[in-house]
Order: structure tokens, then sequence, then C-alpha cells
């Protein structure tokens, strides 16, 4: 199939493989589609006629652009896959409906690339008296081509998602047009080759001069975030470098080969090669503790770098030695660059002066963007940001929680070490996520000593090695100025400019300036509100180098005096409940709880009145083991009534209602607090208390109260969602909603059985539906339930005018059902028969029983 697909075959082969004895597979596939019809072309007919064929294009183009990206493949219009004659036709073809040059402009205006898709109308049957089907061609991108992104987004309309958005990039993944610029394995599909599994078995080698793997890395993790944005650059058309600039130990070079391997596993179509260069001459094993030499070091000068990269893009030794200036060695690059065009990364540029380089990186700038057109691309690894642009940084971070208890368990597993959950998270806020932090404190557990000892030596002289790796360069480079603006911010932990200018006697051009220069090394973080004075902080690994930062300025007892001085002129409001509070929360982070709680309890007895207090010993209670939730409730309400504020306040509050089962405090709490305070977790206990008492009151046997309460509970599930207040719990929500739904609609038949009632049974699926449930059965219900009730309504021996209203008004939801059955991403084409067939018979008895009878 694919090779008629390379061949642009239009013929009927294609249509024997498409449709097998004049019937349909049963299936979808990669290489081929089947639709109902084609939209109309021609812009003619009422406004909402043309919106509506201007939807319908969109999703053909759609469709169209993703089969392009990545095999190819045929669209046959005329096929009803559900019908039992699939074969339908497709008669609206022409200048009047469908053609495939107005298919063509709008493909072009969409994406700005000429796709040329053919297009052939067929005749079906033996003797060809079948209804004619349209068979569209879409050809393969080129191998040579960039990735297609769309240039501008589908119309967009009320309520409903577009067919696709600006900057999308779509590709078919087996049955489906998908969008993949979010999903790595897609972007890898997309980049790559495509060749088809069937055509080619075997990955084309890609040359390369990889370094060996780092012996002490035991596998990859995570990082997927950062690989994805890696990928997402080789789709963009104007980004040919680009940087992962982030301090010393956290990833970068691993991010960066790690890539390097994921491209060689699946080359793009335009790569030819990779190249890897270092500066780097020595590198810091955490595992060992100590400096190790590397294999081997490509360059120690920018010169150096450009005849080393000439080297792997063909040039003769000799060639290279004769190149008397920088000029020479650029003109033997640059033509390799464009014949073999490689993806080029030059890692540990920092190992360079400072000077050499920002020389480096504006001589590659430059010659980059000479050579992009070919498909070069340069990949550079450095500590500081060197003026790269915002699209250009990729700035990494420290692991994530979950990936971070990924590596550290692999780390302590391949040294016999077991790690609980509370370690890790000890671990993850002293190593800030950086794996050679991680893996410096593991080596001294390794060496005998428990958890918390290591991690105190690693705060001491044990982790100096350690720290000097990631932050010694940085360090080496900054001016007096610079280094006592962060030797005060060492001292001072959170800070602001203000305060900053205050110790350092210094202007805000100064400060500025010195700030800025920090930020370029990711020597300190800002959080909080601009608009009530950003705070600034230094990472915990740099504030423990306080003696190396001591010995680095000319005037430290001056400033750690000045900076004495400035917090103790802090306002004394509150000051021995923020003291306490700050107390109980350091032995939070020492994972202390039992002391936590009793400290807690000696501050609540000094200061009764506090709010903050009682709400801070009430996550104490929680915090023990086992967790005392009785106990917290009663310091949560007290807190409540002293009028406490805190964001936490809620959420806890909940947490231990529902630790102690306490659904109908839960029910009133939500009641009682703002609804923007019940989001997250919290609004999932309320949903969860309210399912509960529905199937406590259900399991008595009250219908009607376990009914309105299941119904609250879809509501509130509902609500939560569409308000925004769902956070990382939306699938959670979702799924609460569902199941209460379900419940809603059993218990709502359970309770109306009798056929006069049954229309409370089909409100009872049309509430679901309004809360986005709308299950296949459900709707069947929905429809036994109305025919059921209307046929009651006729045997009465009067007419019932208010029955007929009703039933008018419930044939408009059940319109409403049927169009949004049609329109979803996943058409259940049978179940939008059904309801059309139900709404044609109960619209035909509707209109018979409003006719006036003759006497």
């Amino acid at each position: 199939m694919h090779r008629l697909v390379l061949d642009e075959c239009l013929d009927d082969e294609v249509v024997a493989y498409l449709l097998p004895q004049g019937r349909p597979h049963a299936w979808e596939a990669c290489l081929w589609d089947y639709k109902r019809e084609l939209p109309s072309t021609s812009g003619r007919g009422t406004p909402e006629q043309r919106a509506a064929d201007q939807d319908a294009l969109a999703e053909l183009v759609k469709d169209v652009v993703a089969f392009h990206n990545s095999y190819g493949g045929y669209i046959v219009a005329g096929i009803d896959q559900y019908a039992p004659a699939a074969v339908v036709g497709c008669p609206n073809l022409g200048a009047e409906g469908f053609t495939v040059e107005k298919l063509n402009e709008q493909l072009l205006a969409y994406t700005r690339t000429k796709i040329t898709c053919r297009f052939r109308a067929l005749p079906t049957g033996p003797d060809g008296s079948g209804p004619s089907i349209g068979l569209l061609f879409i050809p393969m991108r080129r191998a040579g081509d960039p990735v297609l992104k769309m240039a501008r987004g589908a119309p967009e309309r009320p309520k409903r998602s577009p067919a696709f958005r600006k900057n999308d990039i779509l590709a078919r993944i087996d049955d489906a047009c998908v969008p993949v610029q979010a999903d790595l394995q897609g972007l890898q599909f997309v980049c790559s080759q495509r060749r088809f599994k069937d055509a080619e078995e075997r990955t084309p080698y890609l040359e390369n001069n990889l370094p060996v793997k780092d012996p002490h890395l035991i596998r990859f993790v995570g990082r997927a975030g950062y690989l994805l944005q890696l990928w997402g650059w080789l789709t963009e058309r104007h980004t040919p470098v680009k940087v992962l600039t982030a301090l010393g130990g956290t990833g970068k070079t691993s991010i960066a080969f790690e890539f390097c391997k994921q491209i060689l596993s699946g080359p793009p179509s335009w790569l030819s090669k990779v190249v890897w260069l270092t500066a780097k001459k020595q590198a810091y094993s955490a595992v060992l503790g100590q400096w190790v030499g590397v294999t081997r070091t490509d360059f120690d000068t920018v010169d150096g770098f450009f005849g080393a990269l000439a080297r792997e893009l063909g040039a003769t030794a000799e060639e290279v030695e004769e190149a008397h200036d920088r000029t020479e060695l650029l003109d033997l690059v640059l033509p390799g660059l464009r014949m073999f065009p490689p993806l080029v990364v030059i890692d540990d540029i920092d190992s360079l002066d400072l000077d050499q380089q920002a020389d480096l990186f504006s001589t590659v700038q430059v010659l980059a963007g000479r050579a992009f057109d070919a498909g070069a691309r340069f990949l550079l690894t450095s500590r500081l940001e060197l003026s790269a642009g915002d699209d250009q940084r990729v700035v990494v971070g420290g692991f994530d929680e979950a990936e971070f208890a990924e590596y550290a368990r692999m780390t302590a597993l391949e040294r016999g070490l077991p790690l609980d959950d509370g370690v890790l998270r000890r671990l993850h806020r002293v190593s800030l996520g950086s794996p050679v932090f991680c893996a410096s404190i593991l080596r001294l557990v390794s060496l005998g000593a428990d958890i918390n000892t290591a991690i105190n030596q690693y705060k001491d002289q044990a982790g100096e090695d350690v720290r000097r790796f990631a932050f010694k360069r940085e360090l080496d480079q900054l001016t007096d100025p610079q280094a006592r603006t962060l030797f005060a911010l060492s001292v001072l932990g959170e800070t602001t400019q203000l305060e900053l200018k205050q110790v350092l006697l210094v202007d805000d051009e100064q400060i500025t300036r010195d700030l800025a220069k920090l930020r370029e090394y990711h020597l300190f973080a800002s959080r909080g509100d601009p608009s009530t004075g950003t705070k600034l902080e230094a990472p915990e690994p740099l504030r423990l180098m306080s003696r190396i930062l001591r010995d680095r300025v000319q005037d430290p007892v001056r400033i750690e005096k000045e900076c004495a001085r400035t917090r103790s002129q802090v306002p004394k409001v509150q000051d021995k409940v923020a003291v306490a509070i700050a107390s109980i929360l350091a032995l939070w982070k020492a994972d202390d709880y039992d002391a936590a709680l009793f400290k807690a309890q000696q501050s609540r007895k000094e200061n009764p009145k506090s709010g903050d207090l009682n709400c801070v010993l009430g996550q104490c209670h929680l915090k023990v083991k086992p967790a005392k939730p009785d106990e917290a409730d009663k310091a949560f309400r007290q807190a409540h009534a002293n009028g406490c504020t805190r964001p936490e306040l809620v959420p806890n509050w909940l947490e231990a209602k529902r630790l102690a089962r306490d659904w109908n405090g839960i029910v009133d709490l939500t009641n009682t607090v703002p609804p923007p305070e019940i989001r997250g977790r919290s609004a999932v206990i309320a949903v969860d208390a309210m399912l509960e008492l529905a199937r406590q009151v259900s399991g008595r046997g009250d219908g009607p109260r376990a009914l309105e309460q299941m119904r609250d509970a879809m509501l509130a599930a509902s609500r939560a969602i569409a308000q925004g207040r769902a956070g990382d719990m939306i699938v959670e929500l979702r799924e609460r909603c569902r199941s209460a739904a379900q419940y809603y609609v059993q218990i709502a038949a359970t309770v109306n059985a009798r056929p006069g009632d049954k229309i409370d049974v089909f409100n009872a699926v049309i509430d679901a539906f309004h809360c986005h449930v709308t299950e296949t059965w459900m709707i069947h219900v929905a429809l036994d339930s109305l025919k059921s009730w209307f046929a009651d309504v006729e045997r009465r021996s009067q007419r019932d005018e208010s029955a007929h209203d009703i039933l008018e008004r419930r044939l408009r939801d059940l319109a409403e059902v049927r169009d949004h059955v049609e329109k979803a991403a996943l058409p259940r084409h049978q179940l939008a028969q059904d309801i059309a067939a139900v709404e044609t018979g109960m619209r035909a008895k509707l209109n018979r029983s409003s006719v006036p009878q003759r006497v």
C-alpha cells in the first residue's frame, strides 16, 4: 500500500486495496481514511452554510497535513462504514461542491507550503453503475523538507474547540490525525525519515563521534520536558542555535548526550552526522567524591574548536594546519556544514575564558545562520546564558520530585541502600534536585554514615568539593562588587533589592548590573509578586559555601554587621508568633513531627488567640503518626473563629474531616466557605463526601433523597471543573462526576418505575449530559423512558396540553444531545441514528396529536 503512495497511484489498483470486494475495511489505518462526504469548497450559500463548510474544510485540511507529515496516504469519500450499504457515493463534486484545486489553495493558506493533492472520481459496482466515490491522494512529505507546522489556526467557534491551532504539528498516528508537538515519540516520528516498517527493516546509520558513556551513569532518568523542547527545536525554521544553561551538576551534558542518542535511533532525514566537541578537561565524579580525567578534550581555544570541527566535517589535518587564521578555518568549515548538515554539540563551553566564550558563541551564531537552510544546527551546554535570546535558551533545573525519587532510588539500589519517602523529600530539598549533589550525599551514606549524618556532613566539609565543582567557575568570573552582592545574598538568605542596596550602600544602577550578572550564572532565584517587592534567594548549596565566599570579599565583617543591623530593624508585629511558626516549620523540614507538635502546643498556650498558630497546630496533629484528625479539627475550627486566612486552612481542615469520616461536616464546611477556596484535592474530598452520604441514604431505602444528593455530587464535580478549580485533580473530578452521573441515572430509573414518571428518568440523563457525561447506555435509557412516558400520555382519556409542551422541550434537548454525539471527536454514528429515529417518531406523534379531529 505504501508503495502505491510513493508511486502516486490513483487508479483501480488503489480502490482494490481500499475497497476489497466493493466494501471498505472494518478499520482505518495510517495510510487511509474513509469519509462520508467531502466539504464544499465553493464558498457559496448562506452565512451559516459557509461557516459549516469552513469548519468541515478545516477538518479535511487537518487530515491532509497529518497524512503529509507522516507517510502520505488516501482519503476515500462516499463511504459510510456503519451503514448496511457502506458505499453511499460522493455526489457533491465540481464547481458547486468540492474541487481539489480549492483544497490545495486552502492548504497553502493554512501552512504557507505547497502540497499538491490529486483527486479522482471513480464509479463502483461490477459494471460501473454503482455510486461514484472520491479518491483523494495525499503525497508524503519529502525526506529533505522541514516538518510542517500550521501557519494559522482553524476558525474559532463559540463553545467548540477549533480543528487545529497555529503552530500545531499534525501527524497520522494509526487511525487518528493528532497534534504531536507535546508528544516526544510523535515529534521523533515526524522528524525521522519515516521509513515504513514493511518497506525498510533497519534504521539507517548516522555518522557520529559521540564520547563513550559515563561509566558512573547507570541509566538516564526523566528530563522528558527538556528532550521535548530539543525535538521541538528541530522543527523550528529560524533558530539554528540552542543553549542548555544551568548551574553545574544539573545534568546539561547528560541531556545533550541522551538527545544525541535518540537522534541516532531515529535520525531526521536532513541530518548527515552528529558531531560532539568538548572543552571539558576533567569532571567531578560524585560517586568517587573526586575529580577525574575525561576521555578526550577536543579544543581549548576558539580557533581550536573550528579546527576540530573542520576535521570532523571532512577537512584533512594538513588543510587545517595550513589555515593561517580564523577566516581560513571558517572557509573549511562552511562547505562541510552545507554538504554534510550536522548537529554540532559544543559541550562545556565555560571551560574557556569568559571573553573566549563570548567570541565562540557570537561566531557560531553567524556560522549557523549561513548553514541553517541546509539543516545544520548547534547545541551548546553552558553555565552562562551567553546573551542567548529567550527562544535560544533552555534553562535546566534540578529533577522534579518524581524524577528525583526515581533517580535517587536507582542510585541507592546500585549501592544496596534503602530509601523511604521521608528521606527522599529531605534529599530533594537539600540537593535542589541536582543529580550530582544527590549522588554525593548517597556516597557518604554508602561509607557508613546514616542519612541525617550524611546530610550534615554534606553541608559541612565533606560537601565542599562538590560545591566547588558546582560554583567555583562562576565565583572565579565575578568582579569584586558582584562577589560582595552574592555574599550579602547568602548571609541574608532571602531578601529584596531594596534591602541589598541598604546593606551594600550602592545605587540602583550598580545593584541592577550586579544582579543581572549573577542571574546569568543562575546564582540566585527570584519569586513573589513584583508589585510588593520580588524576593531574592540564594540556593542552599551556595549558602553553604560561606567560608569560600567570605574569603572572596575584602570587607566581610562590615557586610555581616550591616545584614544583622538591617534585620534587627524589621517591625516586630506578631514577632513571637512568627518566630514560633518558623521554629515549627524548621522541625517539619527535619521530619521531626512529634517535636513540632509539642512546640505548637506550647506556643498556642502562650498565644491562644492566634488564628495562624491554631492553623499550624492543626497541621501538626495531621503530620504525626498516627494522625489525630479529631484534635486537628478542633484546632482548625479555633483558627477559623480567630480570623485565620492562611490558604492552607480549608484544605487541611477538609483533610482532617475526611480522616475522621465526618461526611456531613465536610458538606457543611464547603457550604460555608467561598467556592474559590474549594479547589484541587479539596474539591475531590467535597464530592467524595456527597457521594458517600448519597450511598448511605440509598442503602436506607430513601430513594428520592438519594437521588437529590447524588445529583448534588454530580453538579459539584462538574462546577469545580467548569470554574477552573480542578487543578491537577481534573482526572479524579471527571471520574467522580461520571460515577455520580451513573448512580444518579440508575437511582432515577428505580424511583420512577411507573410509565407516567419516566419523564424524570429522561430529565436525569439530560442533567448528566449538561455535566458532560454522555454514555451510550444512558442515552438509550433516556430514549426508552421518553417513549414509555409519552405512550402513557397518549393513553389518557383527555388531551394533556402541558404534557405536549413538555415533549416539545424534551425533543429540543434530544436534538442537542444528537448534535453533540455527531460532532464529538469519536462520533457514535449508530447512537446518533437511534436518537434521530426517536426524534422523528415522537415528532410525528406530536404533529398528529396537534391536528384537530374532524367530527
